[in-house]
């Protein structure tokens, strides 16, 4: 869906952690950009949620913004 919208720094990979649902991290000077991308995804994922990123966990701070699709 991203990569259909425009968006073409797209990457994928598998995390260590289980999460659970879709949820997208994001460093503090991202937040209006994960406002974009939440409204991309909102209606192929209806109950996306947004977090800040927690500096102690490598997977959300990867990059900027991270969306992190659960199980």
């Amino acid at each position: 869906t991203l990569k259909k919208d425009g968006y073409t720094q797209v990457t994928t990979g598998n995390t260590i952690k289980d999460y659970s649902g879709v949820v997208i991290y994001f460093s503090p000077e991202m937040e209006k950009e994960a406002i974009v991308v939440k409204n991309a995804l909102l209606k192929s994922y209806p109950k996306i949620s947004m977090q800040p990123a927690v500096k102690t966990n490598t997977e959300t701070t990867q990059a900027p913004l991270s969306v992190i699709f659960g199980k």
